[in-house]
């Protein structure tokens, strides 16, 4: 966000960040991504791609419960829809399993 409006370019710099650099199917796909990326997938934009990750993101949960959370998030986060888990497939993700046992 700038000055109070939503800004792509930072929210992709963070995508980047934390989930990598995006298929190149994704980048044929998306009819912006020419601002953003050249040709070959890379970050052409003047934002800097922030250096963080899940794992430094993450500061309330610790050990196994971290560990399960960070995998959860990593198959969510998918740059392509489809290749993000199905309902059913979270519902049975072993972090949310043991959290739904606990309570």
């Amino acid at each position: 966000m700038k000055d109070g409006v939503l800004d792509d370019e930072q929210h992709l710099a963070e995508m980047v960040s934390l989930m990598g650099p995006p298929p190149q199917r994704f980048l044929e796909q998306g009819r912006n991504c020419h601002r953003y990326w050249d040709a070959q997938g890379n970050w052409i934009a003047s934002t800097p791609i922030p250096h963080q990750s899940f794992q430094s993101r993450e500061v309330q949960l610790e050990a196994k419960d971290k560990e399960l959370l960070l995998r959860l998030v990593r198959k969510i986060l998918c740059w392509l829809p489809e290749d993000r888990p199905s309902a059913q497939d979270l519902f049975e993700d072993e972090f949310l399993v043991q959290h739904r046992l606990e309570n």
